[in-house]
C-alpha cells in the first residue's frame, strides 16, 4: 500500500563558502562557520557562498563526534527544535553556525537520545545537492 507521511520531506538549504578543491578524490571542500562540508563535486572558485540543498532524509543526529564513519560531513550545532510527527518520525531542526539543518529522525531515536531544544549535538550529512552560487 501507498506510505503517507502526512508532511512533506523537509529540505534545508544552508549558504557555505568555497574552501578549496581536492583534486585526488573530485571533491570540494566549502566553510560553514569554522566548520568544513565536503561536496562530491567539482566547483569552481566563488566569492559568492554556494547554495546547498539537503533533506531531511539524509541527515542524522549522533549526541557525540562520531569515529570511523563513511559520513563525511559531521557538523557541530545545537538543537532548535524537535518536532514529533504522526508517523512515528520526528524532524530535528538543528542549528549550525546559525543555519537550521533538518534531520528527519524516528521518534524512537529522538526519545532514546532524549533530543531537546538547547542540546549539543551533531548532524551527519550523507548527501547534499549544489542549488549554485547564492546571488548577493
Amino acid at each position: 500500500g501507498s506510505f503517507d507521511l502526512g508532511q512533506q520531506m523537509p529540505i534545508s538549504l544552508v549558504a557555505a563558502r568555497f574552501d578549496r578543491v581536492e583534486t585526488d578524490y573530485g571533491m570540494t571542500l566549502l566553510s560553514l562557520g569554522k566548520q568544513r562540508l565536503t561536496v562530491s563535486e567539482t566547483l569552481t572558485e566563488s566569492e559568492d557562498p554556494y547554495r546547498l540543498r539537503i533533506n531531511a532524509s539524509d541527515v542524522a543526529v549522533a549526541l557525540h563526534r562520531p569515529v570511523g564513519t563513511s559520513f563525511q560531513n559531521v557538523l557541530e550545532g545545537h538543537v532548535l527544535d524537535v518536532q514529533r510527527l504522526t508517523a512515528g518520525f520526528a524532524d530535528v531542526v538543528v542549528s549550525v553556525d546559525g543555519q537550521p539543518v533538518v534531520a528527519r529522525v524516528t521518534r524512537k531515536a529522538a526519545d532514546e537520545l532524549k533530543l531537546a531544544v538547547d542540546m549539543t549535538v551533531f548532524v551527519l550529512i550523507k548527501s547534499m545537492a549544489i542549488e549554485g552560487a547564492v546571488c548577493s
